[in-house]
């Protein structure tokens, strides 16, 4: 069935530890919370994952009582002098370590946003989802999981609202991430609610689950102009407080993204062939970089979150997450860059991409692979040595193909560039592998690698 993951707004209210008797698929579970229910379904598949606001603790109607359970005695003590509420600010997962349900459930604290016993706590919705999304991204990464409740049965509309946000970016990002699984979803979610608890008498509670499907579009969350005019400068030296080689090497992942995108897109495959980029499991490493920095801003500072710019951050996780999914498709088709391709390999390309939608972009690779490589008097012509398809093609065309694409202007040379699916003639070369059954190979040229990348990335626009 594969492993669960449930995520809720945890509690910490009158009756916080009191059983209620929850009804989930026929069966009866009597618990505190209904993602407690839902794990005891599931039994050992799963995993639940509180989230606590920092200022959940801060209940002064509650640490008021004269009697509490244990817990309350410990959070009493220590926020009854300003100097145990500054402590707390420090690092408040280690008082919610102790609380009844961490005990059963891993957990988070986020920020909060309003005024708790003379704290003014600053956060906004856009920090919130960062916040959710990348622990949810997170999660995903290291520990992996098959389907995801997000259960919105507690909690302020707040809380509740940035947590179906972050929930719908995880989807949208995790459909790119896996990108070779598009037909067969990778991760099912669910939203996941109850009868109503709060002012009722009713004995027994029935939990709910609603699948979504949230699926990212194929397209760049930004154009690579962008990246030049300081996208990163402002994501790593900026927010993150990181110096330019770290910024470098995640710019060498972005520039990774915008050739291998541009290649599906644009139907340029043979660069695929040809340049070597990061693997998966680089990629995984620099996702998880961006992340744990982003936790650590957070943790930085309990009273007002970072207000880190949304939209840049979007832009990286995104563009992170669709690398690795475009590699990883890649690597199931068993494109491994070795400087040239076959013909066939070519053509099988084409007819992969179709299973995630580029139709078009298939149609188009396999008219330019057959107008350039297949015709007869095109094939009688090459021969085992490496030779310019410039020169088979004005053998077959005539004269009318004279003009060097390396002497034209730089727009008419992108034009053909994508018109012919990434095939110049002044820029590849074919031979034929007589040692293996005369199979056609073509490849680019040493000197115009450099032109071909740049062609792609600035494609994206």
């Amino acid at each position: 069935m594969g492993r669960k993951l449930i995520v809720q707004i945890g509690r910490f209210d009158k009756g916080y530890t009191d059983k209620k008797k929850f009804i989930y698929k026929e069966k009866e579970f009597e618990t505190s919370l209904s993602s407690f229910a839902l794990s005891e379904f599931y039994k050992e598949e799963a995993k639940v994952f509180l989230l606590y606001p920092v200022s959940l603790l801060l209940n002064e109607a509650l640490v008021k009582v004269p009697d509490g359970d244990s817990f309350i005695c410990k959070v009493k003590d220590l926020l009854e002098n300003s100097d145990g509420k500054e402590d707390y600010f420090k690092s408040p997962e280690n008082l919610f370590k102790e609380h009844p349900h961490s005990q059963k459930a891993a957990f988070a604290v986020m920020h909060s946003l309003g005024s708790y016993q003379g704290f003014d706590l600053k956060t906004n919705m856009s920090d919130l989802v960062l916040y959710i999304w990348s622990l949810l991204t997170h999660e995903y990464i290291t520990k992996g999981f098959d389907e995801l409740f997000v259960d919105i049965g507690s909690g302020l509309n707040f809380y509740i609202s940035a947590l179906l946000e972050a929930f719908r970016y995880f989807m949208e990002w995790e459909s790119l991430y896996n990108l070779k699984n598009l037909k067969a979803r990778k991760v099912k979610g669910f939203i996941v609610y109850s009868d109503p608890i709060i002012g009722t008498n009713k004995g027994k509670f029935n939990i709910y689950q609603y699948p979504v499907d949230f699926m990212g579009n194929f397209e760049p969350p930004t154009e690579y102009a962008e990246v030049e005019q300081g996208l990163l400068k402002r994501l790593i030296e900026e927010s993150l407080s990181e110096g330019r080689e770290y910024k470098s090497e995640i710019k060498k992942y972005i520039n990774d993204f915008f050739i291998m995108f541009s290649a599906f897109y644009n139907a340029a495959p043979l660069i695929l062939f040809v340049n070597n980029f990061s693997e998966v499991s680089e990629i995984n490493s620099a996702l998880k970089g961006i992340l744990e920095r982003i936790f650590a801003k957070y943790k930085s500072n309990w009273k007002e979150s970072p207000y880190l710019q949304f939209e840049d951050f979007y832009k990286v996780i995104v563009m992170l997450g669709f690398l690795k999914g475009l590699k990883e498709f890649l690597d199931s088709e068993n494109i491994k860059p070795r400087g040239y391709a076959t013909v066939e390999e070519i053509d099988r390309f084409a007819k992969s991409i179709k299973s995630i939608g580029l139709s078009v972009q298939e149609g188009l690779i396999k008219t330019e692979s057959y107008n350039n490589f297949k015709p007869k008097d095109i094939v009688v012509s090459i021969n085992e040595d490496w030779q310019p398809l410039k020169n088979l093609l004005k053998a077959y065309k005539g004269a009318g193909e004279d003009e060097a694409e390396e002497s034209i202007d730089k727009d008419k040379l992108e034009r053909n560039f994508f018109a012919h699916a990434g095939f110049l003639r002044d820029f590849v070369e074919v031979k034929k592998d007589t040692l293996n059954g005369g199979r056609i190979l073509i490849r680019y040229k040493e000197k115009t690698i450099d032109e071909v990348k740049k062609l792609l990335r600035e494609r994206i626009k």
